[in-house]
């Protein structure tokens, strides 16, 4: 009777005793978790210093990508190529640099405020091998009205956001074009639809590639064309839903104008 009532704190327990990252994720959580919202300040992760935002969207990506591994992949490369289009503060570069210290990073990040803090993250802890490029991944290159969310959910064409910026896009066919990437992450907040789905995709020098995608409300879903995509090219496809609705037809809460979020995990069968 009682034992479900015991086995969720013997298991974080357990994490707690096994698993560096899980208590450093924790300590965090203590030290910082009381923390207003998109309140800009520096936490001491370890030995590094980084910048951050906002703490609840910080503590929530640590978690996900340190403790949870969402971006952990091997390679028979020392120095895998690796892209990250959306990468906010630095968090996943950091996780890439730990597991893949010769790594070579391209990170994309829109935001011009977020680019300034992933720029001095990496920049103040000497993190090498890293191109930054201050640019949205879009379907073309050009210019995009910018909702700044003020954490890590800015997106390409929000047009009742009160803090919107004009920036330069760069079509990710483009990116992708002549270069042999061991892993793609793609986590830009709705862009990937058009990213992906707006001419030809270059995926065949592809390996691994990670693709947040996002359903909003108000627009057509897509998201079986994505996954076509990726199979007709010989991929596999694992599928994470972050969070679950246990009885969808009985209405759907959006969240932050989604109806549904899902991690997908494409790799070469």
């Amino acid at each position: 009777m009682f034992r479900p009532f015991l086995r969720e704190p013997a298991k974080h327990l357990l994490r707690l005793i096994r698993e560096k990252e899980y208590r450093r994720y924790y300590y965090l959580v203590m030290r910082y978790g009381n923390e207003p919202r998109y309140s800009k300040r520096t936490v001491q992760v370890g030995k590094l210093k980084l910048s951050v935002p906002d703490i609840a969207s910080f503590l929530s990506a640590y978690r996900e990508i340190f403790v949870e591994n969402i971006y952990a992949f091997n390679c028979k490369s020392a120095s895998p190529l690796i892209l990250d289009c959306g990468a906010n503060v630095g968090l996943s570069i950091l996780y890439y640099k730990e597991r893949f210290p010769l790594s070579r990073v391209v990170a994309y990040e829109a935001d011009p405020e977020i680019f300034a803090m992933l720029r001095d993250n990496i920049d103040a802890n000497a993190i090498e091998g890293v191109d930054l490029v201050r640019r949205a991944v879009w379907s073309t290159a050009g210019c995009a009205e910018f909702a700044m969310e003020g954490a890590d959910g800015g997106r390409i064409g929000e047009q009742d956001c009160k803090r919107t910026v004009l920036v330069e896009t760069e079509s990710l066919s483009s990116i992708l074009a002549g270069r042999d990437f061991d892993f793609v992450k793609i986590d830009i907040e709705g862009a990937e639809i058009e990213a992906f789905l707006s001419g030809e995709i270059p995926l065949d020098r592809l390996h691994r590639v990670f693709v947040e995608y996002h359903s909003f409300v108000d627009r057509p879903q897509r998201l079986g064309q994505l996954l076509d995509l990726f199979e007709k090219d010989g991929f596999r496809v694992h599928i994470h839903p972050p969070f679950i609705l246990p009885t969808p037809f009985l209405g759907i809460r959006d969240k932050d104008g989604m109806d549904m979020q899902l991690n997908l995990f494409f790799w070469r069968g």
